[in-house]
Order: C-alpha cells, then sequence, then structure tokens
C-alpha cells in the first residue's frame, strides 16, 4: 500500500486495502477496518459453507463498499 500510494503522491488519492479470509473453525474471526497511517485496511471473513447466493451476496455487499465509490479519487489494492 505504501508504495502504491509513493507512486501516486501526485495524484491526491487515498489508498485502501483489504485481507479476506475463509472463515474457519476458530471461534475468533477476523472482521474489522483499521486506519493506519492514514490508509484504511478492512479484514474481513467469507463463510465458505454457505450456499453460493449468500457467498455472492457477501461479495457483492464487500464490492459496493469497497469499489463503488463515486466522485471520489480512490485507488483500492
Amino acid at each position: 500500500m505504501k508504495n502504491l500510494e509513493a507512486a501516486k503522491a501526485d495524484s491526491n488519492v487515498t489508498i485502501s486495502g483489504m485481507l479476506l479470509y475463509a472463515k474457519t473453525v476458530d471461534q475468533i474471526q477476523p472482521d474489522n477496518v483499521y486506519h493506519m497511517s492514514g490508509n484504511e485496511i478492512a479484514v474481513k471473513t467469507l463463510d465458505l459453507n454457505k450456499d453460493f447466493a449468500d457467498i455472492r451476496r457477501t461479495l457483492d455487499d464487500i464490492a459496493e463498499r469497497y469499489f463503488a465509490i463515486e466522485n471520489q479519487k480512490v485507488a483500492c489494492i
């Protein structure tokens, strides 16, 4: 993220990233958003044991939240 931020330093963009994990049997599942050094980093868990329609809805929600940002200069990795 920092390399992309440096490469786009003159374009006034905000850099965001996401770690997407498959759900495990562990009791604690990652699901949070962190702000570090001016960047937003989301950590999400996807339950692959659900039926495909539910998985698709979850992925669509993620795509809408993180990639369908209108009228803003944002670079997501």
